[in-house]
């Protein structure tokens, strides 16, 4: 198996010097969510989309190391990655899981998320960033 070439080598005096907590930033991330009201289900509402959102940061992420391995055609690793993809999304359809235990009714119970979630949902964010990471990749290829 080859070795990926654009992986910087690990500095392990920084990341020693660091704590879990720091590393992953744990404090913001967790202070993150900011209900707008006092609906119980809110919360997992917020939660939910968070995550979503993080795990879609991922398969872009990975989908454009694919394109890149593809282009070079180290297709082991491409293979490997895509695979990795395809949990993500596995991931993803459980979560959702969670979220299907919100009646309508829940819904409709806090007025200022159901309108959010119908006007901007993950979906189309989501499209968006992919778009975007598909400029990014092509740009990244003409330079």
């Amino acid at each position: 198996m080859t070795k990926r070439k654009d992986l910087p080598p690990p500095r392990s005096s920084e990341r020693e010097e660091k704590s879990y907590r720091e590393l992953l930033r744990l404090d913001t991330i967790l202070n993150a969510q900011h209900p707008l009201s006092a609906s119980h289900d809110e919360m997992l509402f917020i939660i939910q989309h968070q995550t979503t959102e993080l795990w879609m940061k991922l398969v872009i992420h990975e989908l454009s190391q694919v394109r890149t391995d593809m282009a070079t055609n180290q297709l082991q690793p491409a293979f490997k990655t895509l695979s990795r993809v395809a949990r993500i999304f596995d991931q993803l359809n459980g979560a959702w899981d969670v979220l299907r235990t919100m009646t309508p009714s829940d819904y409709t119970a806090v007025p200022r998320f159901a309108r959010y979630f119908f006007r901007a949902s993950v979906v189309s964010i989501s499209h968006d960033r992919i778009h975007a990471g598909q400029s990014q990749c092509r740009t990244a290829q003409s330079s």
